[in-house]
């Protein structure tokens, strides 16, 4: 625990991504971005300490166990479809930016290259989550998956389940990365 709490002291920035949900769970993740000693292939190195993975709770009730400073104020990236949840955030005192679609045309483009952004920052190794604060991070990783051959697919786009966490790493990487993704 130390270890981390001077790991984050030296973090520059904070960013954080939150997926929505009421039945499927809400998942907000939050990270910190590294320099000196810790640049690998000319980027910081972005640390993903914290989670928030929970069903069937209000917004307000995310607000109040979301970071709101750590030894920064984190930007948290969220998605577009959700305007009246961007507002309750940033009325509990809140960062919140819409995050960036990173492609024009249709929805399959934009998740597929939010995803090739994350993609980026693990075979650069750029990102280091730290697995016994991020459990769901880590699970719905491990289970990621693309459709099968023989089941219908427009695009070349995940089997939107279980993925929760994921989205909300997309969309803090997406916002954290837009000028390098693709």
């Amino acid at each position: 625990k130390e270890a981390l709490e001077d790991l984050l002291k030296q973090c520059y920035r904070f960013v954080g991504g939150i997926d929505y949900g009421w039945n499927d769970p809400f998942c907000a993740v939050a990270g910190g971005l590294l320099s000196n000693p810790f640049i690998h292939n000319g980027e910081p190195l972005l640390l993903i300490f914290f989670e928030r993975y929970k069903s069937l709770t209000t917004l307000d009730e995310h607000a109040t166990h979301i970071p709101k400073e750590i030894y920064g104020k984190p930007i948290l990236w969220y998605s577009e479809h959700n305007p009246e949840a961007i507002h309750k955030l940033k009325k509990g005192g809140h960062i919140v930016k819409k995050a960036p679609k990173l492609a024009r045309g249709n929805a399959s483009s934009a998740i597929m290259n939010g995803i090739l952004a994350v993609n980026r920052r693990i075979y650069n190794n750029t990102m280091l989550v730290v697995s016994n604060r991020c459990p769901a991070v880590v699970a719905e990783s491990e289970t990621y998956i693309y459709p099968e051959k023989d089941e219908e697919v427009i695009g070349d786009k995940p089997v939107d389940k279980d993925n929760h966490a994921m989205d909300a790493m997309r969309y803090m990487i997406s916002g954290l990365d837009i000028k390098k993704a693709v």
